[in-house]
């Protein structure tokens, strides 16, 4: 965001909204952030991958953990 418009850019401690996009396969969470209005305006792929593990198997899963009888 900075390298793009540094007028723009968050400063310390501001809140920054992000989305996970694709990237390398072992590369750093940080370097897959990017701001969402430029994710939408530029057509970037998000990580479908990342969500379903993180924003939908891992809350199920504690969930459904304690019925007995769920695999």
């Amino acid at each position: 965001m900075t390298q793009r418009d540094p007028g723009t850019a968050p400063k310390t401690g501001d809140r920054v909204k992000y989305v996970i996009i694709q990237g390398e396969r072992n590369s750093k969470m940080y370097e897959k952030a990017e701001d969402p209005m430029y994710v939408l305006e530029n057509g970037i792929q998000l990580d479908i991958e990342y969500y379903i593990e993180h924003q939908f198997r891992e809350p199920l899963t504690r969930i459904f953990e304690p019925i007995e009888g769920i695999d």
